[in-house]
């Protein structure tokens, strides 16, 4: 959980289209004032306690994240945000080092 992290000071995680695999995870953080974390630092947490393929691919870091009057996460609003994080690039994204490749997404009919 990347909120675990002692340099993480907020953090979500949303389904970020991608060419190849439909959507992937795209982890965007607020790191903790005065702390620098990496995104690979950040991916080999997450990568301790969860399934490889659900290791967010990239990681971005913002000043804060977006949220309603009442303090909810404004995920539709991340998502357009970052719309286009894996389309910038025309190949996939980097993996951790030894991360198996992501599960195709399963066809629906």
């Amino acid at each position: 959980h990347l909120m675990d992290h002692p340099h993480v000071a907020e953090a979500a995680v949303v389904a970020i289209a991608h060419e190849r695999w439909g959507e992937r995870p795209l982890a965007v953080v607020v790191p903790r004032a005065g702390h620098s974390p990496d995104a690979a630092e950040l991916q080999r947490h997450v990568a301790e306690r969860f399934p490889k393929w659900w290791v967010p691919d990239d990681v971005v870091f913002a000043e804060s994240l977006p949220r309603t009057a009442t303090g909810k996460l404004r995920k539709i609003e991340l998502r357009a945000t970052h719309a286009e994080h894996y389309a910038a690039s025309h190949d996939s994204p980097p993996r951790m080092a030894g991360a198996p490749e992501p599960a195709p997404p399963l066809a629906t009919s």
